[in-house]
Order: structure tokens, then sequence, then C-alpha cells
């Protein structure tokens, strides 16, 4: 499985629980997202134009979540798209591919 928007638009950058984590973890709440995904064994491949970020985003691999911080971030999926489904993709909303 692949990630498609894997920090969500950046929706849960600011909640309270990935910020606790981040905090507890001396990390950013990208990486608290990014090691979520990885530790779920999803291919995650988060995009900036920042070099700070894209060197911060690959600083995932030297710690892992805890069991119960996993189920915790689990517990914030609603179940909702960010972007287009994979499934049902036209390529209209992509102005490269129209």
């Amino acid at each position: 499985m692949e990630a498609w928007s894997p920090l969500g638009r950046g929706r849960f950058l600011d909640h309270p629980l990935v910020a606790g984590m981040a905090k507890k973890h001396d990390r950013s709440p990208a990486q608290i997202l990014i090691r979520w995904d990885l530790q779920h064994r999803v291919v995650t491949i988060p995009r900036s134009t920042r070099e700070a970020h894209i060197q911060q985003n690959s600083e995932v691999f030297d710690f892992e979540l805890t069991a119960e911080e996993m189920s915790r971030l689990d517990s914030l999926d609603e179940s909702r798209r960010v972007g287009s489904d994979p499934d049902t993709f036209t390529g209209k909303d992509c102005p490269s591919t129209t």
C-alpha cells in the first residue's frame, strides 16, 4: 500500500495528540505521522519543496512509536479522503493529464 498525501495535507500536524507525541519523542508532528505510516508498512513519500523539511522527513528511522501510541493515532481515522480516489482517478483533476 502507498500513502497518498501521507501528512493529510497538514490536517493533523496541529492535532493535540500528534503534537504531544512529537514533544515526547523530540520530533516534529510530520515525523510522527510518517513514522506511523512506516510502522503500518505503508510506502510513504511525503512531498515538500523545502530542503529542511525534506531532510527532517527522512529522519524517522531511529525511533519507534509504541503499540499504545499507534493505537491512539489509529483512532484519528475519519475514513475521509484528502485527495482523489486512486481507484476512480480519471486525470481531469490533474492539469498535466488533460
